[in-house]
């Protein structure tokens, strides 16, 4: 659950942040509320994707969730306004370095349980 509540929070400000060049907004604050609630649900993909893949490598959940974030938020910037196809390729690089890096600070803030229990002697 701590991983869906990371990655909502996490991923839209990321991906808007990156996108805010890109999308040249008239309102920055409308962009960034609506771009908030839309960008969430590429979030939570990721989150699901990350959450899946839990009992793998971490080089290997970053790449499946950079191929997520890649693919689902082009379909979040085109809710927002209507994009020119160059923008659309810039917003699904800019999601998936976003959906890649959250999943390596996720996985670097994540409690590591022990490796190996410690016996008494």
């Amino acid at each position: 659950m701590a991983r869906i509540f990371f990655y909502v929070l996490v991923f839209p400000p990321a991906f808007m942040n990156l996108m805010l060049v890109h999308a040249a907004p008239d309102n920055l604050l409308r962009y960034f509320l609506a771009g908030y609630l839309v960008a969430a649900v590429p979030g939570a993909a990721v989150a699901l994707t990350d959450e899946m893949l839990a009992r793998a490598s971490v080089p290997k959940r970053a790449g499946w969730c950079g191929l997520v974030g890649l693919l689902s938020a082009p379909v979040a910037m085109g809710l927002l306004a209507d994009l020119s196809l160059l923008v659309q390729l810039q917003a699904s690089l800019s999601g998936g370095l976003a959906a890649f890096l959250c999943a390596l600070a996720f996985a670097s803030l994540a409690p590591r349980k022990a490796a190996a229990k410690i016996s008494p002697k």
